[in-house]
């Protein structure tokens, strides 16, 4: 049961609430309570402070000024220009984007269209070996909250979707570890509350195509089927590609910087690497007498390939 106020301290309240002049976190530093005591008794007792939304609207004058400056300068331009901290305009800019009459102003960059084919295929081609930051630069998407809800329309996370964790390999097949081409990612945990962040925790894993030749090896039934599912899935995010190349390919893009582009003013979208040069079709031409790379990769996971014995 939460304790009763007294009746001086709930008039108290209501008479700071009722100037409209003090946040409840002044409120509580003048009562000498925390802020969550306040507000609690403040909603038990049906008080409304409108206070902060006063306070961050008091620029409303200069909302559609500031959107058309905004259009053409910079940020620390417009706060120079009409004497804004940082804070201040942070405040309006959100206040003035909320009003529907000056839309048509605003400063929207993003892209609205609907993602295609080819920008899925690359999204899931670059899950869990990149950053969600850097492959929302990658397809001049935005930032990383795009790439999620795209992830999320697809019906997948992207976590484990190139490739087994490592820990899982050293455990079901501990005598190939040696022979298995781990690739150590950038992707991970990246929040300021997750343990590993600031040790630079990455991922590291083992391309699914990697491991089809262990399906020989004895294994959980279960495990066996879910790694056929995953290397079939993953040829078909390549088409006509050879494991080798697939593999190489995630070694490369997980390599990849950032800083190592152009700004997307000047490129927009473009890749550092260009995912035709790895695959299969580059090779074809110089294969002689036309032989197909996928039937000797399809081989070496039969028996009279050599594979893992």
């Amino acid at each position: 049961m939460p304790k009763q106020w007294p009746e001086h301290q709930v008039e108290q309240l209501k008479a700071l609430v009722a100037t409209k002049v003090h946040t409840y976190a002044e409120i509580a530093a003048l009562m000498g309570l925390t802020r969550n005591q306040v507000y609690l008794r403040a909603v038990r007792l049906g008080l409304k402070n409108p206070a902060y939304m006063l306070r961050i609207t008091k620029h409303s004058h200069l909302h559609r000024q500031l959107l058309e400056y905004y259009l053409t300068h910079s940020a620390k331009e417009c706060q120079a220009r009409f004497g804004l901290t940082p804070s201040e305009f942070k405040s309006c800019l959100t206040c003035a984007y909320r009003a529907l009459e000056l839309a048509h102003i605003r400063k929207d960059n993003r892209r609205h269209d609907r993602w295609s084919a080819a920008e899925s295929i690359s999204l899931l081609r670059r899950s869990g070996v990149q950053p969600r930051v850097m492959i929302a630069r990658h397809l001049n998407r935005g930032g990383v909250h795009s790439v999620k809800e795209q992830l999320s329309r697809l019906n997948t996370g992207g976590k484990y979707l190139n490739g087994m964790p490592s820990k899982w390999v050293e455990a079901a097949f501990p005598l190939y570890c040696d022979r298995l081409p781990f690739v150590k990612t950038q992707a991970g945990p990246s929040g300021r509350r997750v343990k590993h962040a600031k040790a630079g925790f990455e991922y590291v894993i083992v391309p699914w195509v990697a491991l089809r030749p262990l399906l020989r090896c004895r294994i959980d039934r279960l495990l066996k089927r879910y790694i056929r599912i995953m290397s079939t899935f993953q040829r078909w995010l390549y088409p006509d590609w050879t494991d080798a190349d697939i593999i190489e390919f995630i070694h490369v893009i997980a390599k990849e910087r950032p800083d190592a582009r152009k700004t997307r003013a000047q490129k927009p979208g473009r890749a550092l690497v260009d995912e035709d040069t790895l695959g299969r079709p580059a090779r074809q031409a110089r294969k002689p007498n036309g032989q197909s790379d996928r039937r000797e990769g399809d081989r070496r996971d039969g028996k009279r390939g050599r594979g893992v014995r």
